[in-house]
């Protein structure tokens, strides 16, 4: 999730996945803000899970794709570092932390569930 790759005049959108990364695997570079103070920091992003082997002969519909993904965040104003879908499932992970942890003084049973 972290890069400290800078493109220093990247344009938004700007993206590379070739000659800078390991050829292990697709990833890619992804400048997917604007930035007017200072220099765009590119996200790195990494397919873990292949099943579409079109994305091997053409990378650039998922480039496109994760773009996008980048500016539906509905929570935001702006443009998000992460795709959207990122963002929601953060979210969500939050919630359900928040919702799960017992009061203070509630008895636990051993897998840390209140015992009512």
């Amino acid at each position: 999730k972290r890069s400290h790759a800078r493109f220093y005049p990247a344009p938004c959108g700007c993206s590379v996945d070739k000659d800078i990364l390991p050829a292990t695997g697709y990833s890619f570079l992804m400048v997917p803000q604007v930035c007017n103070i200072g220099t765009a920091t590119a996200m790195k992003f990494s397919v873990l899970c292949n099943n579409i082997k079109e994305l091997e002969q053409d990378g650039g519909r998922l480039q496109k794709l994760t773009f996008a993904l980048c500016h539906m965040f509905q929570g935001w104003w702006a443009t998000t570092r992460e795709p959207s879908v990122i963002m929601y499932a953060t979210r969500l992970a939050e919630l359900v932390s928040k919702m799960s942890k017992p009061e203070l003084g509630a008895k636990v049973d051993n897998g840390g569930h209140p015992v009512l």
